[in-house]
């Protein structure tokens, strides 16, 4: 099952299928793939974001509709990889900030983006995306450690609705 791996195994899978995501060929299961992302909440920048809300709840609708008899509960996998991986993240997003490190800070911040997005977290996702298009240019910004604070709080907010979602 997917939750027995180790930390490095889930690093290395929350890499691959985000690498996969973004740098997959046309086929048509990575036509499939990239018609459902974008209702998972993937793809949200032209969406407008409920700042009062940390979770789409249509993104974890649809996770829960992928569920099929027999086979493990998806929106259990995604949040489980979710709450697994992005406090290792995070940490990362606040030594590259701290520590003037754009590499770290854009690899990081895109890593966020995309957990984030698939757990529905778009105002999280899209900080993340703001701090990833900055880095984009080789430079950590300015208001870095402040946008990472940022990050932070939504961050909070996105676990404490995750966990309010579990119960």
């Amino acid at each position: 099952m997917l939750l027995d791996l180790s930390a490095a195994e889930k690093d290395a899978l929350v890499d691959l299928l985000l690498g996969t995501i973004e740098r997959s060929q046309a086929s048509p299961q990575t036509d499939l793939l990239h018609s459902v992302m974008p209702k998972l909440g993937a793809d949200t920048a032209s969406d407008s974001i409920d700042p009062a809300a940390p979770l789409d709840e249509a993104v974890l609708t649809a996770l829960r509709d992928l569920q099929r008899e027999g086979r493990p509960d998806v929106l259990t996998i995604v949040v489980a990889l979710f709450q697994e991986s992005a406090p290792a993240i995070l940490n990362q997003l606040i030594a590259a900030a701290a520590g003037d490190d754009p590499a770290l800070l854009l690899s990081a911040s895109h890593k966020l983006r995309g957990i984030s997005a698939n757990v529905g977290a778009r105002l999280l996702s899209g900080r993340c995306r703001q701090l990833e298009a900055a880095a984009r240019m080789g430079a950590v910004p300015d208001n870095a450690i402040a946008q990472v604070e940022a990050i932070s709080r939504e961050y909070e907010r996105t676990e404490a609705a995750l966990k309010r979602t579990a119960q």
